[in-house]
């Protein structure tokens, strides 16, 4: 007996001194690979989906969780990643697995296989105006401002932009300037023949209506006005100066700048490039004025008008006349010609542009060597490159991915796949018209193409959603312990 419990004794003692190890290096990461004969660090894989509780699969296995959920003590490589919920198209992606890292994926969106349309009018609409980020977007009938609408998304209704009877009620719109981020619409149009400019404010109650026209001598190239502005508006003409317009007190600040061929405005401050490429910050009473550093200029090769647009990082971006598009730091020029717009994300500092046939994306978050000598950002990511006519873009949860519009397609371009973004189409909108992406409420809002209707679709899931019951039997299973 004493033998016996002896032997007991060291067989216990060897397993624990062979499995204690081995455990404990499991928790910090790291496992004993058999077919490389070594101690190896794992990685692990991050998932999350909306909407949540859908299936992952790991290769051709199921993973016994279900989204959102962590993939532990995985080998380094590649792996390839699926993620399918009933009634939804199934996801797909690559995940590179690297020691003691996280490959995330935490904002795989499920796109349904049928989208539930929601009408929202019962009238024809001709043009949807967006308002980027500001939660307004405007929808017009015809070209008369009666037939204007502004869509309000906390009373879900469209809200006439002028009463009936009112004295811009036939005003006819033939063009008009947005800002981003701006609840303000300059309207450019005629009244019986009279050319006309009139200011609107979409955020108050009622909607503020100017008409700014004696503040116009000629017609402008472009107007421009910070997020808020206070009643300061700028025009640049084609003599290249600046006229600055006070909508509050009707005053005209004729060639407030000139020798201007770039301008911008952003907390309350102008940013103005002139004909010799120096580059000027002036405030909006020039009682502040400031050079900038302007050597990258030569580089980017300045030689058009531009905009500029200041953004809160301390980058600035010029947009060229021709659609060159750059920045004030290395690498500078970020695309020759044709770019037609972008958009700016400052919450993952990330850039998305387009061009008539695709979609580019720039990575501010962080700057990459450049030859040992000096770091710079990092240069496009084409996301898109199939493009007809692109003439939209806007970020959608969080950066993760991107909606824009092609012709008359919306579609949908998932940047959390891996090295590969994807590209879905959503559906088909009313042709040579915007749409609006409501970030809060994850809605997208665009005009029917068959019946020109005020509609929308929930892109991104609300709430929480309740797993489905039961796991397909036929189906092989890993478990934690099955992943290695």
């Amino acid at each position: 007996m004493e033998l016996f419990r002896r032997i007991l004794f060291y067989i216990f003692l060897g397993l624990y001194l062979i499995l204690c190890p081995l455990i404990v290096m499991y928790s910090l990461g790291y496992i004993l690979s058999p077919k490389q004969q070594e101690i190896i660090q794992t990685g692990i894989i991050s998932l999350a989906s909306s909407p949540p509780g859908a299936y992952v699969y790991l290769g051709k296995s199921r993973y016994a969780q279900r989204t959102p959920t962590v993939i532990n003590n995985l080998l380094p490589g590649k792996y390839s990643l699926r993620v399918t919920k009933k009634d939804y198209l199934p996801w797909s992606g690559e995940a590179t697995v690297r020691a003691g890292k996280a490959a995330a994926f935490e904002n795989i969106i499920l796109l349904p296989q049928e989208w539930e349309i929601n009408y929202l009018s019962e009238g024809k609409f001709r043009e949807l105006i967006p308002l980027s980020g500001t939660g307004y977007f405007l929808a017009s009938k015809s070209p008369q401002l009666g037939d204007y609408f502004v869509y309000d998304r906390k009373l879900k209704q469209m809200m006439p932009l002028v009463a009936p009877g009112h004295h811009l009620e036939e005003f006819r719109v033939a063009n008009y300037f947005v800002n981003g981020q701006s609840p303000f619409i300059l309207l450019q149009g005629s009244l019986k023949g009279v050319s006309g400019q009139i200011f609107v404010e979409v955020d108050s109650d009622p909607f503020t209506l100017q008409d700014i026209t004696p503040l116009f001598q000629d017609r402008p190239v472009k107007v421009f006005w910070d997020t808020r502005p206070e009643g300061n508006l700028f025009s640049l003409h084609k003599q290249a100066y600046i006229n600055k317009l006070n909508v509050d007190s009707g005053a005209l600040y004729p060639k407030f700048l000139e020798e201007v061929k770039g301008f911008g405005a952003f907390n309350r401050f102008l940013y103005t490039m002139h004909k010799d490429n120096s580059l000027y910050k002036v405030s909006y009473d020039k009682s502040k004025s400031e050079i900038l550093e302007s050597d990258f200029l030569s580089v980017i090769e300045a030689d058009e008008p531009l905009e500029i647009y200041p953004l809160e990082n301390g980058l600035m971006l010029f947009l060229g006349a021709r659609g060159s598009l750059a920045i004030n730091q290395p690498p500078y020029r970020i695309a020759a010609e044709g770019v037609l717009g972008f958009e700016y994300h400052p919450e993952n500092d990330k850039l998305c542009f387009w061009q008539r046939d695709k979609i580019g994306v720039m990575d501010f978050s962080e700057k990459i060597e450049n030859n040992g000598k000096s770091f710079e950002y990092p240069g496009p990511l084409w996301v898109y490159a199939a493009g007809k006519q692109i003439k939209q873009c806007s970020w959608v949860h969080n950066g993760s991915h991107i909606v824009f519009r092609d012709r008359d397609q919306i579609l949908f371009c998932d940047l959390n796949a891996g090295d590969s973004p994807r590209t879905v189409n959503l559906l088909r909108a009313h042709p040579n018209t915007g749409f609006f992406y409501e970030e809060e409420e994850g809605v997208l809002y665009f005009l029917d193409q068959k019946s020109s209707r005020l509609a929308s679709i929930q892109l991104i899931p609300e709430g929480p959603v309740i797993p489905e019951p039961a796991s397909h039997p036929d189906e092989e299973t890993l478990k934690e312990g099955d992943l290695n």
